[in-house]
């Protein structure tokens, strides 16, 4: 299955060309890339998901607007609710932000916006930098194969962003491992014989 993402350094190049006053949507973006979180599941997060000194969010809802009318509903699936635990830089930015928004409540949304908003901030900048065109679902994508590429177990991969079960996450990215099965014959084949193995 064909799969658009970024790479780290497409997202680096991305991210990089944010001005100060883009602050929101920065954030947004980095939030989308270093969590894997659907873009409903990033705009249903309120005040309250957010445990500071665990440094998780908890997401456990999915918001979206259609025909002018706002939704907040269930995750996509049962998997869907889920902590997910974000690096240190990425909260204490979440932090920065949300405690320059003026009387936000527990239950408030951090991000007011709507995803057609995200899409059409995303398409400009892309457009403006070259970079290969992708969709707000991408980062996902982008964020999952990032984890392929840095080792991290199909399983771990697959509680991160809420799959039902690893075998979806190997449905969808399984082919993002092609050397995998050419490692592990060379690791036995080191265990057996003593003989390093290939670079390949």
């Amino acid at each position: 299955r064909e799969l658009n993402f970024w790479t780290k350094s497409e997202f680096d190049r991305f991210i990089e060309s944010f001005d100060e006053d883009e602050g929101m949507y920065k954030l947004i973006f980095e939030i989308l890339f270093w969590t894997g979180c659907r873009c409903g599941e990033l705009l249903g997060i309120f005040l309250k998901d957010l445990d500071l000194r665990n440094n998780t969010i908890h997401i456990n809802k999915t918001f979206y607007r259609r025909n002018k009318q706002d939704f907040l509903t269930s995750p996509k699936t049962e998997s869907s609710n889920r902590k997910v635990t974000v690096p240190d830089f990425l909260m204490k930015e979440i932090k920065a932000y949300t405690d320059s928004l003026y009387g936000l409540r527990d239950n408030d949304r951090i991000f007011q916006i709507t995803d057609r908003a995200i899409q059409k901030k995303l398409k400009s900048k892309s457009e403006m930098l070259g970079l290969t065109p992708i969709r707000i679902h991408d980062m996902r994508h982008s964020h999952i194969a990032f984890l392929i590429e840095k080792n991290v177990q199909p399983l771990v991969i697959a509680q991160r962003v809420g799959h039902d079960s690893v075998n979806t996450t190997m449905n969808i990215y399984g082919h993002l491992y092609p050397n995998k099965q050419k490692q592990i014959a060379d690791m036995l084949n080191c265990e057996a014989t003593g003989e390093p193995t290939s670079k390949v």
